[in-house]
């Protein structure tokens, strides 16, 4: 064959090449109830764009265990891994596929990891694939919690009240990382107020998602923002579980903002290494919207695992919102505190305690 012909047989196959239609691996959603929250006793559905082949879908539960970076550290130990249709049951989750191969159902024992508790980390791996092959070739992870419904205390809350660094991050449908650093105050009944400011990182030098004090400032500038929230400690079978009510929170993120819509945070306050109290929780949203100047688009809501450590008082950065004092802060961006917060007697009964 001469080199023309070799021309001309390598651009017919290219041409055939590129004519071929692409078939996207299987799309995966799971399913969130409303208020964003597990109740105990819900089990978990994975939704699939397209039917999907049973022997390819397999999933690993972990606790949030991501390290600064998001990753899951390699040392890190599963609590039911590499769960499949074909075990059926593994541990404390039984995994079964609903009609059509469209759907996947977990279901949670009570008495082990189906209990109201700290957040967890559902891992679909990679090599979830149609009936024709196509397969995703990435961890798909999504975080939940369970909780039960809230109730009165019959003993006082206990609570290290101040200054808290608070970190989650959303990655649809763009990657932002929110760091509130915040004042957080409880009652003995266990009502919760929060009054929470932008941080930033004080250089470039520094992870976006650092949670070190000495690393972080309050944003002063016009993209600067804040979030004041309201909720409720409850104590269940030795274990302090928080509950807020649903908030918008904006974003802005340069030229466009994420608003958030119905922002709840569910979490356990655990001890951290140094005995002092740390949130591990989840962040759930019902939708955001992403605004470009005039133009807006909604995107389907979700969840994100957050964690919040105490911070001593002479480490916390400066000009962070008070919850019964200046409640912006430094802050010259989005600060609209509503008008019933913290409340009318909060603040009052919080001296008080």
């Amino acid at each position: 064959m001469n080199s023309v012909s070799k021309l001309i047989s390598a651009a017919a196959f290219f041409s055939m090449v590129s004519c071929q239609t692409y078939d996207a691996p299987p799309e995966v959603k799971l399913q969130l109830p409303e208020g964003g929250a597990f109740a105990v006793g819900t089990p978990l559905t994975l939704e699939f764009s397209e039917p999907i082949d049973p022997a390819t879908l397999s999933v690993t539960l972990w606790y949030d265990v991501r390290d600064i970076e998001g990753e899951i550290p390699a040392d890190a130990t599963a609590l039911v891994k590499s769960c499949t249709p074909a075990k059926k049951t593994c541990g404390d989750v039984t995994l079964t596929m609903g009609a059509n191969n469209l759907t996947a159902t977990l279901e949670f024992n009570l008495e082990g990891l189906g209990a109201a508790g700290p957040p967890i980390i559902l891992d679909v791996e990679p090599g979830l694939a149609d009936k024709e092959g196509n397969d995703t070739g990435n961890h798909i992870y999504y975080d939940f919690q369970f909780r039960t419904e809230q109730f009165m205390n019959t003993e006082p809350v206990e609570f290290d009240d101040g200054v808290y660094i608070i970190v989650g991050s959303v990655t649809k449908p763009l990657p932002a990382v929110l760091t509130l650093i915040s004042d957080v105050k409880v009652l003995p009944s266990g009502e919760f107020r929060l009054a929470g400011g932008e941080g930033d990182p004080i250089t470039n030098e520094f992870a976006n998602n650092t949670q070190v004090p000495e690393e972080l400032m309050v944003d002063e500038t016009n993209l600067g923002w804040t979030a004041f929230v309201s909720g409720f400690i409850r104590l269940e079978d030795g274990k302090r579980l928080l509950e807020t009510k649903p908030i918008p929170v904006d974003l802005p993120l340069g030229p466009v903002t994420l608003k958030m819509s119905d922002v709840r945070l569910f979490g356990e306050i655990v001890k951290n290494a140094e005995g002092k109290d740390r949130i591990e929780g989840t962040l759930s949203f019902s939708k955001i919207t992403l605004v470009n100047g005039a133009r807006s688009t909604e995107y389907e809501g979700g969840a994100a695992a957050v964690s919040a450590d105490w911070v001593p008082a002479d480490r916390a950065p400066t000009g962070h919102p008070v919850v019964c004092g200046d409640l912006c802060g430094v802050v010259t961006g989005l600060c609209n505190p509503p008008a019933d917060f913290p409340g009318e007697t909060f603040c009052d009964e919080y001296e008080a305690k």
